[in-house]
């Protein structure tokens, strides 16, 4: 079991992100809720189908003496991983950060995207005689 309490112990310091994704006709769009994150600490990868986006985030260091009544902000590294539902052009890919919110918006690839087909219709003659 030793390999297993050491992935269990490394997945315990590294948090998940929480995230939405869905898809547009011609885009897929990750909306992630990274709150105080440095933008230049973050990381975005497209391998395949899957976008992982990972970082960390630090504690400050002082040197006063805290007696912490309560302490919930957790510091450390962080990454989550999202397996994309459509074909994209991962170099066309775009990211925005605002007030706490990583955005990327991945185009997708031409044959990822719904095509309509039209039907002919054709009446059927003599019926009724």
């Amino acid at each position: 079991d030793f390999f297993s309490d050491s992935i269990d112990e490394w997945t315990s310091r590294i948090r998940s992100i929480r995230s939405d994704v869905y898809e547009t006709h011609d885009t897929v769009v990750v909306q992630m809720a990274v709150p105080g994150v440095d933008p230049e600490a973050v990381n975005v990868s497209v391998t395949g189908d899957t976008l992982t986006v990972s970082g960390e985030t630090r504690e400050e260091q002082t040197d006063e003496q805290r007696d912490y009544y309560q302490k919930q902000i957790r510091y450390g590294q962080f990454a989550q991983s999202v397996v994309l539902p459509s074909t994209v052009r991962s170099e066309e890919a775009r990211a925005q950060f605002k007030n706490g919110m990583l955005t990327i918006t991945l185009p997708k690839s031409e044959e990822a995207k719904p095509k309509r087909i039209t039907i002919d219709i054709e009446e059927e003659r003599g019926r009724g005689k």
